[in-house]
């Protein structure tokens, strides 16, 4: 069985919105807020 995509049929807006959120989401994940602090701890040589 063979599937092919139609971009036609791809939410291109819901793509847009999940990759603007993942950035937002790691942005906040090391930032100070959050997990920042231990994070910039752990990577210290």
């Amino acid at each position: 069985m063979h599937t092919t995509i139609q971009f036609s049929e791809i939410n291109w807006l819901a793509i847009l919105v999940v990759l603007v959120l993942s950035f937002v989401l790691g942005a906040l994940w090391h930032s100070r807020l959050l997990f920042g602090k231990a994070w910039t701890e752990d990577v210290k040589p």
